[in-house]
């Protein structure tokens, strides 16, 4: 039976000689409620209102939607945050992955770094 050479931390880079590195995003599918446009296609002053009733429908959805996942728990630990940054220790096992959302919960609540 053949032993192998390295320990269980081989390949884990030590923070102290890591750069932070952007959190990758996670995507999310969100349903929109925008109900039934209609339209007379050779009327342009129609096509105009109507589509500016769609666009502003679209953001009023999006921003309701939106904000009130970014309000939840699940927006507060999952957002996407474009600054942030993560060091190997944070995801090199599952007790530092499992560990980074709570803190980022805790940072958003205004707990220390």
């Amino acid at each position: 039976m053949q032993t192998s050479r390295f320990g269980p931390d081989a390949g884990i880079l030590d923070d102290n000689i890591a750069e932070r590195q952007p959190i990758p995003m996670k995507w999310r599918r969100f349903r929109l409620d925008l109900g039934e446009f209609r339209f007379d296609c050779h009327d342009a002053a129609s096509r105009e209102n109507t589509t500016a009733a769609f666009s502003a429908r679209v953001l009023e959805q999006v921003r309701a939607i939106l904000g009130t996942w970014i309000n939840s728990p699940e927006g507060q630990r999952d957002a996407y945050r474009p600054s942030e940054r993560i060091l190997p220790s944070n995801f090199a096992s599952k007790t530092g992955w499992e560990r980074y959302p709570r803190f980022l919960v805790s940072a958003a609540a205004g707990g220390s770094r």
